[in-house]
C-alpha cells in the first residue's frame, strides 16, 4: 500500500523523499507546484479528514501505513494530498 500511496503522490506532484521505504513516505512539497501549498495547508485537510501525518519541517512531512491499510484508505490519504 505504501507504493501506492507514493506513486500517486508522485502522480500528484510531490517529490518522494526516500527511494526505499517500508511502510512510511516521506512526501516533500518544495516541488509541488500549486500556487504556495505549505505543510500547514496538508495539515489542516488532513485534519478535516481525521488523519495525522508527521510533520517533518514547513515542506516535508510523513505518512506511515500498516497492516490494516486498505486501498480505499489509500485513496482518502490521496484525497487529502490532491
Amino acid at each position: 500500500m505504501a507504493a501506492s500511496l507514493a506513486r500517486g503522490a508522485e502522480a500528484l506532484g510531490y517529490t518522494i523523499v526516500h527511494e526505499h521505504f517500508f511502510d512510511t513516505v516521506c512526501l516533500k512539497l518544495l516541488d509541488y507546484g500549486l500556487q504556495g501549498i505549505t505543510a500547514q495547508n496538508v495539515k489542516l485537510q488532513a485534519e478535516d479528514h481525521k488523519l495525522n501525518f508527521f510533520y517533518v519541517d514547513g515542506d516535508s512531512f510523513s505518512i506511515s501505513l500498516n497492516e490494516t491499510t486498505t486501498l480505499e484508505d489509500v485513496n482518502e490519504l490521496l484525497e487529502v494530498l490532491a
